[in-house]
């Protein structure tokens, strides 16, 4: 459905279907989808009224709206463009390193996706590792030469917890 939107740039068509087009219109969509709230009323709500009566959003789709959008509107999370990055430099040394699940041992190579796929949930523990109540005897990133902890920062972090939870997208 293409609706007309107009900005102070113009008038936009809006096709919900297509990422740049909610990307470029965000911040009317936020008003729309707000707009049967106390102190947010809109002339021009979304979802429209039906048989005129409110028909907003439940809660929890503005919620994830909202929270999208303040995450910078990721077109969606995937291995090749968000994961592997962050994992690039620690690719090589655990190579060496073998992990143990309960169908055998395997080697991590952070640059493959089935492989942090398969493992996805030992990654897990590890760069949670240096955090108060989560801590693991093997961290990820492993402890700086002087022993001095070397946690992933938490946006990295955040990156990768949501990257799982959404499903693990390679590309």
């Amino acid at each position: 459905m293409n609706i007309g939107i107009a900005t102070p740039d113009g008038v936009f068509s809006l096709d919900l279907g297509d990422y740049e087009s909610v990307k470029l219109l965000n911040e009317r969509i936020t008003i729309a989808i707000h707009g049967y709230e106390p102190g947010r009323e809109s002339s021009h709500p979304m979802p429209p009224k039906r048989n005129g009566v409110a028909n907003p959003l439940p809660a929890e789709q503005l919620k994830a709206w909202d929270d999208w959008v303040a995450g910078g509107m990721i077109k969606s999370l995937t291995f090749d463009e968000h994961i592997a990055p962050i994992f690039k430099k620690y690719r090589e040394p655990m190579l060496k390193i073998g992990i143990a699940k309960e169908d055998g041992v395997f080697s991590l190579d952070l640059g493959d996706y089935d492989s942090v796929k398969m493992l996805n949930e030992r990654i897990t523990i590890a760069i949670h590792g240096y955090e108060p109540g989560r801590e693991s005897s093997h961290p990820m990133p492993p402890e700086r030469p002087d022993g001095t902890p070397n946690p992933l920062p938490a946006g990295q972090i955040k990156t990768w917890d949501d990257w799982v939870a959404a499903g693990m997208k390679k590309s």
